[in-house]
């Protein structure tokens, strides 16, 4: 069997650790693989995958800024996924790309860490991109009453169904809200003393707080969450979840879910050396 050539591709990707957490999962099949970090910009999005493509590669999984950018180059994407309007895997199958989106997977894993059940609850997220879409209607769907995007810009009043609000609102939504999750890029590797908001208004803050960033597993938004009291989580069983449902689109099988357990304990080394 021919080795099967994986890749992330994103800009910049130097922080991102998925090469390990791809090859972890890869080793428990068997499979012969190379996965690569490949660092693209935005214009050249299109000519990369012709260019994948034509190399005879799999899958690639999509990170920041590009999980919108693919999305004209992709030739199917599912109806809840594009409603999302974010891939973050793309499957080379029988000269078609096909787009998912995984990250939505990888929030239940996060959602059951915290044991938060958004059902009848308020649900605050920080920033709009391709993870906060994902993030976003995974609430909805499980029943939040209530899903608020902020945003530094919210002249439009709704981004892909999902209500848009102002960082000046916050505090007052915070008072009744049941979690809230950054899905900015402040506090990610190597900017580490970035926050996505004010940490003092964690004060007045009773519920869970999330972070969809891996890297550092702790930022300082989850630390100062956790100095308060709050029950807290960085994006680990996000990123692990992701990986995970990306392996079984590209091998087209159900995966053992006790591998996504290993995983983590796996990455934590990985992340902690």
């Amino acid at each position: 069997m021919a080795m099967q050539k994986l890749g992330l591709i994103g800009y910049p990707v130097a922080q991102s650790r998925s090469t390990e957490l791809h090859r972890f999962y890869l080793q428990k099949m068997n499979i012969q693989a190379d996965h690569q970090k490949y660092a693209i910009s935005p214009e050249d999005v299109e000519a990369r995958l012709n260019q994948f493509e034509a190399e005879g590669f799999l899958g690639l999984n999509v990170t920041l800024p590009l999980k919108q950018t693919v999305i004209p180059f992709i030739d199917e994407i599912l109806p809840e996924v594009r409603k999302m309007n974010a891939v973050n895997t793309i499957h080379f199958k029988n000269g078609r790309r096909i787009g998912y989106n995984s990250d939505y997977n990888g929030v239940g894993l996060l959602l059951k860490k915290l044991n938060y059940d958004p059902k009848n609850s308020r649900a605050l997220i920080l920033g709009g991109g391709g993870i906060a879409m994902a993030i976003a209607h995974y609430l909805k769907d499980q029943g939040a009453s209530e899903v608020l995007i902020f945003s530094r810009s919210p002249e439009r009043k709704i981004l892909n169904e999902i209500p848009l609000a102002s960082y000046q609102e916050l505090p007052e939504k915070m008072a009744s809200a049941g979690i809230l999750v950054n899905c900015t890029p402040l506090g990610m590797s190597p900017n580490l003393d970035d926050t996505p908001i004010d940490l003092s208004l964690l004060k007045n803050f009773s519920g869970v707080v999330a972070d969809a960033i891996y890297n550092p597993m702790k930022t300082k938004l989850i630390q100062a969450a956790e100095s308060h009291g709050l029950l807290a989580s960085g994006g680990l069983p996000i990123w692990i979840g992701q990986g995970f449902v990306s392996q079984e689109i590209w091998q087209e099988k159900k995966l053992n879910p006790e591998w996504m357990e290993e995983a983590e304990t796996e990455m934590i080394k990985v992340l902690t050396r």
